[in-house]
């Protein structure tokens, strides 16, 4: 229930009323529009999920307990694009590989592990989303980069200095509205020479 008189405040923890005078007002009489701690429900736990590679190996990757962009599921998408870079391994032996949108970075490990020389895999720059795809991904030796779709692409090249041969896109066009700066990223960069982008 609001009082009312209470015109303005100070830092010293007074108010006004309409006569001029002041008053204390308790710590507590701050918290007006503080939300109590049982108000929302709390953040679901990280999930893990796994893939099992055509070579019997199991990556156990971790997702993000909720999250906004998505990134707190394996789409189709991502196991459907690594296995078939794992059937088609020349196109990332020994290549330079960027991952937009990575979310938890399946396409970058399986072609790191595939025999790619390098590989970036990036998502918006979230401290939840990156510190996750990072668990993931830094631990099968790629690098992980918080990246908005048409900004500078220079941050991206400090790991592949000479550019990207490969750039995977995993389930992201979706998002239409998103599509001029992601074009953007792929043309006024000029880092790459082969895109595969697979919508599932």
């Amino acid at each position: 229930m609001c009082t009312p008189g209470f015109v303005g405040a100070t830092n010293d923890a007074k108010v006004v009323d309409m006569a001029g005078r002041d008053t204390e007002l308790d710590e507590e009489g701050w918290a007006l529009f503080e939300e109590p701690k049982d108000f929302r429900p709390p953040t679901p736990p990280p999930t893990e999920v796994q893939h099992t590679c055509l070579d019997g190996d199991v990556i156990t990757l971790r997702l993000v307990g909720s999250h906004p962009l998505w990134g707190h599921y394996l789409w189709n998408a991502a196991p459907t694009l690594s296995t078939y870079l794992e059937e088609h391994a020349s196109l990332v032996r020994e290549k330079r590989v960027l991952e937009l949108g990575a979310a938890a970075g399946l396409p970058s490990i399986v072609a790191r592990k595939t025999g790619a020389s390098s590989v970036v895999a990036t998502d918006y720059p979230d401290p939840d989303l990156l510190q996750n795809l990072a668990h993931n991904v830094e631990r099968y030796g790629g690098h992980v980069v918080g990246f908005i779709w048409g900004a500078d692409g220079a941050p991206l090249l400090t790991h592949a200095p000479e550019g990207f041969d490969l750039v995977l896109l995993s389930d992201l066009i979706f998002n239409h509205q998103a599509h001029p700066a992601l074009i953007d990223t792929l043309d006024r960069n000029g880092f790459c020479r082969y895109v595969y982008a697979l919508l599932y």
